[in-house]
């Protein structure tokens, strides 16, 4: 991650805290840190944000971020993604609404407070590895299976992670969401 980013990474993160909003990194951020770094040109993080912090939010987003306080009220209703574009630095962040999914409600319950590696001793909290698995499992599938770049993401932290991945979980979970035969895939492709 760049510094720019990450700065601004940890803006976002102090402001969340700040409003009372629990959060976890994920996407190719985790996936990289995990796995195989790569570039990236936003940072998604899901949130569980319900309409009672929404003016809180805004408020502590003005003035360092842009953000659409419709597209959040829409957000937050459909349990969709909004954007929040640090106005210095012009990282996009893609929030996700929590919407208590499996994943979502896993993604919470294991997240890691972790440093991000730009050179601070700051942490924030990032979805667990075996958490990015599933969700880059999710995305492939929903792509119908297309994407090399989150197929690649999931080998990377496969293959990075090794022994230290809980495996019965992840297969356990998987099942619950119906993507065991990715995971099987992914896991012998990644020699588990």
């Amino acid at each position: 991650m760049e510094p720019r980013d990450a700065r601004a990474l940890h803006e976002l993160v102090d402001l969340l805290d700040r409003v009372g909003v629990r959060y976890s990194i994920g996407g190719s951020v985790a996936a990289s840190y995990f796995g195989e770094p790569r570039s990236t040109m936003d940072v998604d993080l899901l949130v569980e944000l319900s309409r009672d912090f929404i003016p809180g939010l805004v408020a502590a987003l003005t003035p360092a971020f842009y953000a659409d306080e419709a597209s959040i009220r829409e957000a937050v209703s459909g349990h969709r993604v909004f954007q929040a574009l640090h106005l210095v630095t012009y990282t996009k962040f893609d929030l996700f609404v929590s919407g208590g999914t499996e994943l979502d409600i896993d993604e919470m319950a294991t997240r890691v407070l972790q440093p991000l590696g730009d050179g601070t001793d700051r942490t924030v909290y990032v979805a667990s590895p075996e958490t990015i698995v599933l969700r880059k499992l999710d995305w492939f599938q929903r792509a119908d299976g297309t994407s090399d770049r989150q197929w690649r993401d999931v080998l990377g932290v496969l293959k990075r992670q090794g022994s230290a991945l809980a495996v019965d979980r992840m297969r356990a979970l998987a099942a619950r969401v119906g993507l065991s035969a990715l995971l099987g895939r992914a896991l012998d492709e990644a020699g588990h």
